[in-house]
């Protein structure tokens, strides 16, 4: 988030995010990240989950935005919005600030993908602010996998979110391992599903190498940012962001719509 961040332009960020164990390390982190790059961040607005007026949030929010302004220029100030579902209420509220919808605004892998941020006010909020948030997974503009991603995205009746996608490839994984080794040791069943997550992997996401703790060594995510077509709104894919691996450094590259 922070690299993208870099790449918009953005000098400082003012975050807004939701007080448990999740948004609060994920503030810190981000904030950490940003600040290395020489960003400025300011304290920002942290809110209690189940929390439903935010008008007082609000508010505090939209001095901070205004003394940012102040000091680095409209243009290179963003909004970090770190939230679940309650996005797009904040969001209502934050469309009545003045400051709050002079930025741009930008999300997390907790609200990227939302329907209810391409309808109605906060739809109309998300692409004048071209809220921008990232989300696992990789794009490709002509997906062998399209097919096998058009029926997931019929099952759900929207657009599946990364995890979803990877959940799909982990189990495909798995089940691969177990159907070609005939073992129930689970010192072997670790190196054939290493050695089936390196040669084939899954069909969305495809082979992937896993370090000593079974984590992917490998990383990418898909930017999506809200834009508006024929007085609709619509989540696009906008830039790619890969490590592909740990010695290597990470690649960005903007997606043309």
């Amino acid at each position: 988030m922070a690299y993208y961040l870099k790449a918009d332009g953005i000098a400082a960020v003012v975050p807004i995010w939701r007080g448990d164990i999740w948004g609060d390390e994920l503030e810190k982190l981000a904030a950490a990240s940003f600040a290395r790059g020489n960003g400025t961040v300011l304290d920002g607005v942290r809110y209690e989950p189940g929390e439903t007026d935010y008008t007082g949030m609000v508010a505090d929010l939209d001095v901070q935005v205004g003394r940012a302004i102040a000091a680095h220029g409209k243009e290179k100030v963003g909004v970090y919005l770190i939230s679940l579902d309650e996005a797009a209420a904040i969001m209502e509220a934050a469309a009545k600030a003045k400051n709050l919808t002079e930025v741009r605004w930008y999300g997390c892998d907790g609200n990227v993908l939302l329907d209810t941020l391409v309808t109605g006010d906060a739809g109309r909020f998300a692409a004048e602010t071209k809220f921008t948030g990232p989300e696992f997974g990789q794009y490709e503009r002509a997906p062998a996998n399209a097919s096998t991603v058009q029926k997931i995205r019929d099952a759900l009746g929207r657009q599946p979110d990364g995890y979803s996608l990877a959940s799909y490839d982990a189990l495909w994984t798995v089940v691969m391992t177990r159907t070609q080794t005939d073992t129930t040791d689970v010192s072997k069943l670790k190196i054939a599903l290493e050695g089936t997550a390196k040669e084939s992997g899954g069909p969305l996401f495809g082979s992937v190498e896993l370090n000593g703790a079974g984590d992917r060594l490998t990383a990418h995510y898909l930017f999506w940012s809200v834009s508006a077509r024929h007085e609709t709104y619509t989540w696009t894919p906008v830039a790619q962001y890969d490590i592909w691996a740990a010695d290597l450094p990470p690649q960005f590259e903007r997606i043309d719509a």
